[in-house]
């Protein structure tokens, strides 16, 4: 039985014929918590990659948008001749949008576990000595600087289950 969200969806649902076959898309609804959490995340990033041995002022914003590139939460558009010729591709990496409207619940836990598991292996190296490291350590679950993790470390599904829950 579906049951409709809000008023919107049941103007909707008051307009369907009864006993009739309907198609819909079905989305979890995102956590303001989470995505809370996510923005906390990519502010003590930046401020870790800022206090790291790089030259690049790192933003809440950059961090973002490189993580979902580098996840693979992007998408491919094929450049115009002119750009392909200045940038030397023929095809540009657009990150995803984050918003609530083009991201559910699953698909937004899904890039979060990428961005803490490429974080963890292959960051971690660079951000050991930052200030913010302690911090960025429990949220991906890095035993040590380096790619081995012991049985201690928790699944990135389970970090942010336990983050939302407070724990």
């Amino acid at each position: 039985m579906l049951i409709p969200a809000d008023r919107a969806a049941e103007i909707v649902f008051d307009k369907l014929p009864a006993g009739r076959s309907v198609m819909a898309e079905l989305w979890r609804p995102r956590s303001i918590e989470q995505h809370r959490l996510a923005f906390a995340f990519f502010t003590l990033l930046a401020e870790a990659l800022n206090n790291g041995p790089g030259r690049e002022q790192w933003t809440q914003d950059m961090v973002r948008r490189r993580l979902a590139v580098v996840t693979g939460h992007a998408d491919l558009i094929p450049l115009p001749d002119k750009l392909a010729r200045q940038w030397g591709s023929r095809l540009a990496v657009v990150p995803r949008s984050m918003s609530f409207s083009s991201m559910d619940a699953d698909e937004f836990s899904r890039f979060l576990n990428d961005a803490l598991d490429y974080v963890r292996d292959e960051l971690a190296p660079w951000l050991v000595g930052t200030p913010q490291w302690g911090e960025l350590a429990m949220l991906v679950g890095a035993s040590a600087p380096e790619k081995e993790h012991g049985p201690s470390c928790l699944s990135p599904a389970k970090r942010w289950q336990d983050l939302e829950a407070g724990e």
